[in-house]
Protein backbone atom coordinates (compact mmCIF):
# COMPACT_ATOMS: atom_id res chain seq x y z
CA UNK A 1 0.00 0.00 0.00
CA UNK A 2 1.10 3.55 -1.01
CA UNK A 3 -0.42 6.60 1.07
CA UNK A 4 0.21 10.44 0.43
CA UNK A 5 -0.44 12.15 3.97
CA UNK A 6 -1.65 15.91 3.11
CA UNK A 7 -2.75 18.58 5.39
CA UNK A 8 -5.47 19.67 2.99
CA UNK A 9 -5.74 18.82 -0.49
CA UNK A 10 -8.48 20.65 -2.48
CA UNK A 11 -7.81 18.77 -5.34
CA UNK A 12 -8.06 15.17 -4.19
CA UNK A 13 -10.84 13.01 -5.55
CA UNK A 14 -13.33 11.44 -2.84
CA UNK A 15 -12.42 7.26 -2.33
CA UNK A 16 -14.68 4.68 -2.35
CA UNK A 17 -14.98 1.26 -2.70
CA UNK A 18 -18.11 0.09 -4.81
CA UNK A 19 -20.42 -2.65 -4.26
CA UNK A 20 -19.23 -6.07 -5.11
CA UNK A 21 -21.40 -8.66 -6.07
CA UNK A 22 -20.50 -12.14 -4.46
CA UNK A 23 -21.84 -15.75 -5.47
CA UNK A 24 -22.16 -18.80 -3.24
CA UNK A 25 -22.31 -22.10 -4.15
CA UNK A 26 -23.32 -25.36 -2.20
CA UNK A 27 -20.97 -28.30 -2.59
CA UNK A 28 -22.87 -31.49 -4.38
CA UNK A 29 -21.27 -34.64 -4.03
CA UNK A 30 -20.57 -36.15 -7.34
CA UNK A 31 -19.72 -33.16 -8.88
CA UNK A 32 -16.97 -31.15 -10.33
CA UNK A 33 -16.91 -27.63 -8.89
CA UNK A 34 -16.93 -25.91 -12.39
CA UNK A 35 -20.14 -27.57 -12.66
CA UNK A 36 -21.46 -26.52 -9.57
CA UNK A 37 -24.46 -24.34 -10.36
CA UNK A 38 -24.58 -20.95 -7.83
CA UNK A 39 -27.03 -21.07 -5.20
CA UNK A 40 -27.07 -17.70 -4.46
CA UNK A 41 -25.63 -14.34 -4.83
CA UNK A 42 -25.61 -11.21 -2.02
CA UNK A 43 -24.18 -7.88 -2.67
CA UNK A 44 -21.33 -6.10 -0.91
CA UNK A 45 -22.61 -2.49 -0.05
CA UNK A 46 -20.20 0.21 -1.00
CA UNK A 47 -18.14 1.95 1.16
CA UNK A 48 -16.97 5.35 1.41
CA UNK A 49 -13.45 6.07 2.49
CA UNK A 50 -12.77 9.13 4.34
CA UNK A 51 -9.50 11.31 4.33
CA UNK A 52 -9.15 12.32 7.59
CA UNK A 53 -6.69 15.72 8.95
CA UNK A 54 -3.40 15.87 9.92
CA UNK A 55 -4.19 18.53 12.07
CA UNK A 56 -5.08 16.57 15.39
CA UNK A 57 -8.40 16.51 16.79
CA UNK A 58 -9.67 18.82 19.76
CA UNK A 59 -7.33 21.38 19.70
CA UNK A 60 -6.93 24.68 18.01
CA UNK A 61 -3.94 25.07 15.55
CA UNK A 62 -1.28 27.21 15.62
CA UNK A 63 -0.69 28.31 12.50
CA UNK A 64 1.58 31.27 13.31
CA UNK A 65 4.04 31.14 16.31
CA UNK A 66 3.73 34.22 18.47
CA UNK A 67 7.08 33.94 19.66
CA UNK A 68 10.09 36.35 19.01
CA UNK A 69 12.59 35.48 16.95
CA UNK A 70 15.90 34.17 18.70
CA UNK A 71 19.02 36.12 18.02
CA UNK A 72 22.01 34.35 15.91
CA UNK A 73 25.11 33.70 17.67
CA UNK A 74 27.42 36.12 17.98
CA UNK A 75 29.83 34.15 15.60
CA UNK A 76 27.65 34.21 12.67
CA UNK A 77 28.58 38.04 12.21
CA UNK A 78 32.07 37.13 11.30
CA UNK A 79 31.07 34.17 8.58
CA UNK A 80 30.35 36.85 5.94
CA UNK A 81 33.89 38.44 5.84
CA UNK A 82 35.80 35.19 7.07
CA UNK A 83 34.23 33.55 3.74
CA UNK A 84 35.04 36.61 1.42
CA UNK A 85 38.51 35.84 3.11
CA UNK A 86 38.56 32.02 1.98
CA UNK A 87 37.46 33.34 -1.81
CA UNK A 88 39.54 35.41 -2.07
CA UNK A 89 42.62 33.28 -0.92
CA UNK A 90 41.33 30.36 -3.65
CA UNK A 91 41.46 33.11 -6.40
CA UNK A 92 44.37 34.91 -5.53
CA UNK A 93 46.56 31.82 -7.38
CA UNK A 94 44.09 31.74 -10.38
CA UNK A 95 44.22 35.62 -10.91
CA UNK A 96 48.60 34.97 -10.72
CA UNK A 97 48.34 32.06 -12.86
CA UNK A 98 46.47 34.33 -15.79
CA UNK A 99 48.66 37.68 -15.45
CA UNK A 100 51.93 35.40 -15.64
CA UNK A 101 50.42 33.90 -18.43
CA UNK A 102 49.02 37.51 -20.01
CA UNK A 103 52.59 38.22 -19.41
CA UNK A 104 54.33 35.28 -21.45
CA UNK A 105 52.30 36.14 -24.30
CA UNK A 106 53.01 39.85 -24.46
CA UNK A 107 56.76 38.45 -24.15
CA UNK A 108 56.00 36.16 -26.92
CA UNK A 109 54.54 39.05 -29.51
CA UNK A 110 56.99 41.33 -28.87
CA UNK A 111 60.00 39.11 -29.51
CA UNK A 112 58.19 37.30 -32.35
CA UNK A 113 58.46 40.80 -34.45
CA UNK A 114 61.48 43.12 -35.09
CA UNK A 115 63.69 44.16 -32.12
CA UNK A 116 64.49 48.20 -32.15
CA UNK A 117 67.12 49.26 -33.39
CA UNK A 118 69.17 52.33 -33.31
CA UNK A 119 69.43 55.12 -36.02
CA UNK A 120 73.17 54.30 -36.72
CA UNK A 121 72.22 49.94 -36.75
CA UNK A 122 69.61 51.07 -38.99
CA UNK A 123 71.62 53.42 -41.56
CA UNK A 124 74.77 50.56 -40.96
CA UNK A 125 72.07 48.05 -42.33
CA UNK A 126 70.85 50.00 -45.42
CA UNK A 127 74.87 50.55 -45.93
CA UNK A 128 75.55 46.73 -46.13
CA UNK A 129 72.74 46.66 -48.50
CA UNK A 130 74.30 49.21 -50.82
CA UNK A 131 77.34 47.58 -50.74
CA UNK A 132 75.86 43.79 -51.96
CA UNK A 133 77.33 42.47 -55.01
CA UNK A 134 74.20 43.32 -57.81
CA UNK A 135 76.61 41.85 -60.75
CA UNK A 136 73.85 38.71 -61.38
CA UNK A 137 70.53 38.69 -61.30
CA UNK A 138 70.16 36.10 -58.73
CA UNK A 139 72.32 38.88 -56.35
CA UNK A 140 70.31 41.49 -57.29
CA UNK A 141 66.93 39.82 -56.60
CA UNK A 142 68.24 38.58 -53.15
CA UNK A 143 69.17 42.41 -52.58
CA UNK A 144 65.67 43.56 -53.50
CA UNK A 145 64.66 41.15 -50.72
CA UNK A 146 66.41 42.80 -48.16
CA UNK A 147 66.04 46.36 -48.83
CA UNK A 148 61.99 45.17 -48.78
CA UNK A 149 62.29 43.93 -45.00
CA UNK A 150 64.60 46.67 -44.37
CA UNK A 151 61.87 49.03 -45.42
CA UNK A 152 59.04 47.19 -43.82
CA UNK A 153 61.28 47.10 -40.38
CA UNK A 154 62.21 51.10 -40.34
CA UNK A 155 58.13 51.49 -41.20
CA UNK A 156 57.00 49.23 -38.58
CA UNK A 157 59.21 50.28 -35.67
CA UNK A 158 58.65 54.14 -36.73
CA UNK A 159 55.15 54.61 -37.05
CA UNK A 160 53.09 51.05 -35.57
CA UNK A 161 51.98 50.27 -38.61
CA UNK A 162 52.27 46.17 -39.36
CA UNK A 163 53.95 46.71 -41.95
CA UNK A 164 55.84 43.08 -42.19
CA UNK A 165 52.36 41.12 -42.91
CA UNK A 166 51.08 43.73 -45.02
CA UNK A 167 51.03 44.30 -48.13
CA UNK A 168 51.74 47.72 -50.24
CA UNK A 169 48.51 48.80 -51.14
CA UNK A 170 47.47 48.20 -47.47
CA UNK A 171 50.54 49.64 -46.24
CA UNK A 172 49.58 52.69 -48.22
CA UNK A 173 46.09 52.83 -46.87
CA UNK A 174 46.96 53.38 -43.54
CA UNK A 175 47.88 56.81 -43.88
CA UNK A 176 45.68 59.51 -41.65
CA UNK A 177 46.42 62.87 -43.62
CA UNK A 178 47.90 64.44 -46.68
CA UNK A 179 51.54 64.38 -46.01
CA UNK A 180 51.64 61.20 -44.58
CA UNK A 181 49.78 59.60 -47.24
CA UNK A 182 52.26 61.56 -49.94
CA UNK A 183 55.40 59.25 -48.21
CA UNK A 184 53.21 56.33 -48.21
CA UNK A 185 52.82 56.37 -51.72
CA UNK A 186 56.38 56.82 -52.05
CA UNK A 187 57.18 53.66 -49.98
CA UNK A 188 54.62 51.47 -52.16
CA UNK A 189 56.41 52.27 -55.12
CA UNK A 190 59.54 51.14 -53.40
CA UNK A 191 58.01 47.91 -52.06
CA UNK A 192 56.13 47.23 -55.06
CA UNK A 193 59.63 47.00 -57.11
CA UNK A 194 61.10 45.03 -55.08
CA UNK A 195 58.25 42.81 -55.01
CA UNK A 196 58.43 42.66 -58.96
CA UNK A 197 62.07 42.54 -59.50
CA UNK A 198 62.29 39.27 -61.70
CA UNK A 199 64.41 40.76 -64.12
CA UNK A 200 65.87 43.63 -62.23
CA UNK A 201 68.25 46.19 -63.21
CA UNK A 202 71.35 47.18 -61.73
CA UNK A 203 70.47 51.13 -62.62
CA UNK A 204 66.97 50.77 -61.68
CA UNK A 205 68.40 49.50 -58.30
CA UNK A 206 70.31 52.69 -57.64
CA UNK A 207 67.16 54.47 -58.39
CA UNK A 208 65.16 52.46 -56.12
CA UNK A 209 67.78 52.39 -53.08
CA UNK A 210 67.72 56.18 -53.25
CA UNK A 211 63.82 56.53 -53.17
CA UNK A 212 63.92 54.23 -50.47
CA UNK A 213 66.52 56.16 -48.19
CA UNK A 214 64.52 59.37 -49.03
CA UNK A 215 60.90 57.96 -48.53
CA UNK A 216 62.08 56.46 -45.00
CA UNK A 217 64.64 59.57 -44.48
CA UNK A 218 62.38 61.17 -41.29
CA UNK A 219 60.93 57.84 -40.20
CA UNK A 220 64.43 56.20 -40.09
CA UNK A 221 65.84 58.76 -37.24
Amino acid sequence: MRYRLVAYDPDAPALSVGAIPVRYYVQQPGKKSEDIIPAGEIKVPPLALSLRSTIPEGGTAELRDTGSMRGLPWWVHWARPAGLTLVAVAVLPVALWGADMVMRARRRVRAGGPRRQSRRQRMAALKEIKAMDVSSPEALRQAYAQLDVWVRTNLQQATGVPALALTPAEISATATNGRRAARMERIQRVLLECEQAKNPSADDWQTVLVEAEHSLGADAR
